[in-house]
């Protein structure tokens, strides 16, 4: 049996967790865009170091942007490094 107070008490409940989902979602999207996007900045690095390899060591410095889903957030840039060392 029903108490008369606790009708609509799920719809209000789900309500309320519906934006803390949509958080969760944007957060774990932007986590992935970030992962893909150092990925990229990684591989970009070690093909221009690996073209560019002579004699010693070759180091070579690059940076991939990111698009951003967060409000408030410009541009996020994801650094790499690699380091080639010819034989």
């Amino acid at each position: 049996m029903r108490r008369a107070g606790s009708r609509g008490q799920a719809s209000v409940e789900l309500i309320a967790l519906v934006p803390l989902l949509v958080a969760v979602v944007v957060l774990v999207w932007q986590l992935a865009v970030l992962v893909r996007g150092a990925q990229l900045a990684q591989e970009r690095a070690r093909a221009a170091a690996l073209s560019l390899h002579g004699d010693g060591i070759v180091t070579v410095s690059t940076s991939v942007h990111v698009p951003t889903l967060l409000p408030g957030v410009g541009t996020l840039r994801v650094p790499a490094r690699a380091v080639v060392r010819a034989p």
